[in-house]
């Protein structure tokens, strides 16, 4: 398989830190437009599964990425 676009394009770390394949996101190849519609319009044929993980999708990254999660860690060094 080719690299993904998640990974090829940017290493972005709180993207790869929260993505989980098929759980909150879809790899796609790299410079490969016809794998890209596939992956595209099989995310639009499962769309109501998408949808149904939305709130789940939203809680997880409130209580791992907000500012105050992403601080405890700072805080925590502080108090050592």
């Amino acid at each position: 398989m080719h690299n993904t676009g998640i990974i090829k394009t940017r290493l972005l770390s709180i993207f790869i830190l929260f993505f989980y394949r098929s759980e909150n996101g879809l790899f796609f190849e790299t410079n490969n437009e016809y794998n890209f519609n596939q992956v595209l319009l099989n995310a639009f044929k499962e769309r109501e599964m998408w949808n149904s993980k939305g709130f789940q999708i939203v809680k997880f990254c409130q209580k791992n990425y907000s500012t105050e999660s992403m601080a405890e860690t700072f805080i925590k060094l502080l108090n050592i």
